[in-house]
């Protein structure tokens, strides 16, 4: 600093500034500072002019920060790791790990616990619940109705905010026994005396009672691999959560097999098939199929907005030169590297929603179960359409950006930087404000729907497949005039190009694709149910 540097005398500011022209020494002086708690930037300061000169880096300090000092120097905190791609979620140690990116320092924490939680309660919980919702429905209740199926919930718990919560209830004060403390904590046996609850002398017992009290009377004492502890979930409602459950559920299930072994009884149970069902009936198929896809809507469109985020940024770098005489609007940004993107991100939720509808629509006809992604023909069908829509998707925007930020520059009096930062801030609002909920929701339907009818075809029982529509307010004259058209399992609704009459004497065309099941046009919820099956 006394060399290369400088202090900022003023009595009000506590800053600095170190200057070198070694692209190394700028960053090990910006890692010493950040290892004594100070805030450092590093930055260009200018680039050579002459061919004799050098490029200069400027670390910027400031001594005013009041963050704690991390020693990693000495305590082999340190670990550095050659890599050059994207970095997803990983452990570290210590909790902590520290990330650059544009000269500037950032204290992170581990981002892998998260995606466990997201992941168990996003994805693996809402399975496990649907497997044991159908298997209640279908298969416990023909066993008694007093009888159902749960499961241990693999959502890890949120200790932070149940140690919150505890103490927000008692207090502070001391809610858990000695015997208590060292099984849960310490792995040891329990002590005489150990099974009372310690408390000032200034408070009496809360009392205590011989029947079991609260609403959840299951024992807590599963855990997941991890070690956290989880609670058991009852899937179906009503009833009361009694006192030794699985021992009543299990005796009560002995005792029916007995019963019907030793007297000889012979019940005939008797199920819908889907051939039998009342359209009403079957519409509380559709409603798990709405559920099922408005999921992967919504995931859909968290990661638009995303793309869009990122891709903002992207361009708001390239404005500049995009808008000068270095670069064409066209380059502001890379079009084949933002497809890929969308692709690679869009892909494993399509095709995990192929995979759950393809599923539910084998087991809805009473078909062994498919992984229809396994057929070649249905898997490149998949992977073409999510092409197409990434590609129409970021071409759409750069045409938006093309036409917006022209306007501006061929404007009479002309423009300047804010105003054409503005065109592009609007595009992307746009964008986050409907383009992105619009296409989730029409791929997500799309991915759905030809899941089933791919799953009926590979069936071989289903023959035929009929378009219905959501039967709301919404549905439009278009999809109104589709209501109950019935085609074979092999043909499509609609080719592309064709065109297609509405209920109220409208016309529109297939401009998209061909139409081999909904949705008809963006936003469709429309949907299809087998029709001829001949089993």
């Amino acid at each position: 600093m006394v060399g290369d540097g400088s202090i900022d005398p003023r009595a009000s500011r506590k800053s600095g500034y170190y200057s070198t022209t070694s692209h190394q020494l700028t960053e090990d002086v910006q890692r010493l500072a950040f290892s004594l708690g100070i805030e450092a930037k590093a930055t260009m300061h200018y680039t050579a002019r002459k061919e004799n000169h050098h490029d200069c880096y400027r670390v910027m300090l400031d001594f005013g920060t009041g963050e704690q000092q991390l020693d990693f120097q000495h305590r082999e905190m340190r670990h550095e790791v050659d890599y050059d791609g994207y970095v997803w979620c990983f452990q570290t140690n210590t909790g902590l790990f520290v990330t650059r990116r544009n000269g500037k320092i950032a204290l992170q924490g581990n981002t892998a616990e998260t995606a466990d939680y997201v992941f168990s309660k996003r994805t693996m919980k809402p399975k496990l619940q649907l497997v044991v919702a159908y298997l209640n429905t279908w298969l416990v209740s023909r066993y008694g109705d007093d009888l159902y199926l749960t499961f241990i919930d693999p959502t890890p718990e949120d200790k932070e905010f149940r140690t919150q919560e505890m103490q927000a209830a008692v207090g502070d004060m001391p809610v858990m026994t000695q015997n208590e403390a060292r099984q849960q904590y310490l792995g040891l046996g329990p002590v005489e005396g150990g099974d009372q609850l310690m408390m000032p002398s200034t408070m009496i017992a809360a009392g205590t009672t011989s029947k079991p009290e609260g609403e959840d009377m299951a024992p807590n004492l599963a855990k997941t691999a991890e070690g956290w502890k989880t609670k058991a979930i009852r899937v179906r409602t009503g009833g009361k959560t009694a006192h030794s459950a699985g021992h009543r559920m299990r005796r009560a299930i002995v005792d029916a097999f007995k019963g019907i072994i030793d007297q000889k009884i012979t019940v005939d149970y008797t199920a819908k098939s889907v051939k039998d069902l009342t359209h009403a009936e079957y519409m509380e198929h559709w409603k798990r199929f709405s559920d099922r896809s408005e999921r992967a809507v919504e995931e859909m469109r968290v990661l638009f907005r995303g793309i869009n985020k990122r891709q903002r940024e992207d361009v708001l770098e390239n404005l500049p030169d995009a808008t000068g005489v270095t670069k064409s609007i066209g380059e502001l940004f890379d079009l084949k590297e933002w497809i890929g993107i969308t692709i690679d991100l869009v892909t494993p939720i399509l095709a995990s929603l192929t995979r759950d509808e393809a599923t539910a629509a084998l087991a809805m006809i009473g078909a062994d179960h498919q992984d229809v992604l396994a057929d070649e023909n249905i898997r490149s069908a998949l992977d073409r359409g999510i092409s197409k829509m990434a590609t129409s998707y970021n071409e759409t925007t750069l045409d938006q950006l093309k036409t917006v930020l022209g306007e501006k520059m061929t404007q009479e009096g002309g423009t300047n930087l804010r105003e054409l930062t503005d065109a592009v801030d609007g595009v992307y609002s746009y964008a986050d404000e409907r383009r992105a909920g619009l296409i989730a929701q029409t791929e997500s339907f799309r991915a759905a729907n030809l899941a089933n009818k791919e799953a009926w075809r590979l069936s071989g029982v289903v023959k035929s497949v009929k378009w219905f529509t959501a039967e709301d307010a919404k549905v439009c004259q278009f999809c109104k005039q589709q209501d109950g058209t019935e085609i074979d399992i092999d043909a499509n609704f609609y080719e592309l190009g064709d065109a297609i009459k509405g209920a109220d004497g409208g016309i529109m065309t297939a401009d998209y694709s061909d139409i081999e099941a909904p949705p008809l046009h963006p936003a469709c919820r429309c949907f299809l149910r087998p029709e001829n099956i001949e089993i």
